[in-house]
């Protein structure tokens, strides 16, 4: 099919969910496929820390929707809601991605080129959360979940500039 909608809503859809388009043969050995991969990567917990005024804000909006929230946070059970449709209620990564694009598409207008992105979010915080640690590497890693410092280094935008700017900042440092 060349039609991306219909591609991309089989993308984002549980196995099961597509059990029908697969061929009976095929379907044990999609099962061990999908066993095999919950193994070797169990889902991960973090706790999350977030400020009382969040906290409030979270808590508000619960008492306000708390009959058709299926108990997320982010969710509408109700089927006039224009952004989870058939995702069980679920607010879905494509409704914050428009969302995203319009702050984009506006911040344009008034002359600042800046892409926002889901993702954009979890940077943010990784990169707030290293330069407030005093840039300790070892902490990011584990609170963000990469396995090199390399990898936090880069998926924070570290990069060979900033360490040369940082360099020359330290011997302007040693020669005051």
């Amino acid at each position: 099919s060349t039609d991306t909608n219909k591609m991309m809503q089989v993308f984002i859809t549980k196995a099961k969910d597509v059990y029908s388009l697969v061929p009976a043969n095929l379907l044990p050995l999609i099962d061990k496929r999908i066993e095999d991969a919950m193994i070797k990567a169990p889902l991960k917990y973090r706790t999350a820390k977030i400020g009382v005024s969040t906290v409030k804000r979270i808590q508000a909006r619960q008492a306000k929707y708390n009959k058709i929230d299926n108990g997320q946070l982010f969710s509408r059970s109700t089927l006039s809601s224009n952004r989870a449709r058939n995702i069980d209620g679920v607010i879905t990564r494509q409704s914050c991605y428009k969302v995203f694009s319009k702050i984009t598409a506006y911040m344009a207008t008034i002359g600042e080129s800046v892409k926002i992105a889901c993702h954009s979010l979890r940077k943010i915080f990784a990169r707030h959360l290293y330069v407030s640690s005093g840039n300790n590497i070892g902490l990011l890693m584990k609170v963000i979940g990469h396995s090199t410092p390399e990898m936090s280094l880069r998926y924070i935008g570290i990069n060979d500039s900033e360490q040369l700017e940082a360099i020359d900042d330290m011997f302007t440092y040693f020669e005051a």
